[in-house]
């Protein structure tokens, strides 16, 4: 597996439609849908716990920085490239689409 090139950060292409998009995590394409429509926020802090690991084991495992791992469990990051969710999602067992949730009505900025 390639490792993640810390500081590189990709969106997807403006080409690829939702379902295009939804395959490629392996979610619903509601869900994407849902998200690019009203938001979303990881869920990483969440799932960190639930596995009773730290930053730094899941930075040991998935090869993602650990800048990046912890911008997202603040949720101070706005995208992240399929790569980087891929990783996260392989090192924490779970599917990419766990990673993340919709930001709940009235809360988005």
């Amino acid at each position: 597996m390639p490792s993640h090139r810390p500081g590189k950060s990709a969106t997807l292409p403006t080409s690829l439609t939702q379902p295009e998009a939804a395959k490629m995590l392996n979610v619903s394409a509601r869900l994407v849908r849902d998200v690019l429509a009203m938001g979303a926020r990881f869920r990483l802090k969440q799932l960190l716990e639930e596995a009773g690991m730290s930053q730094s084991e899941l930075e040991r495992l998935s090869g993602v920085s650990y800048v990046t791992i912890n911008r997202m469990v603040a949720n101070k990051t706005a995208q992240v490239s399929l790569r980087t969710l891929d990783a996260l999602s392989k090192a924490l067992q779970c599917g990419p689409g766990d990673l993340l949730e919709r930001e709940p009505k009235g809360r988005r900025k």
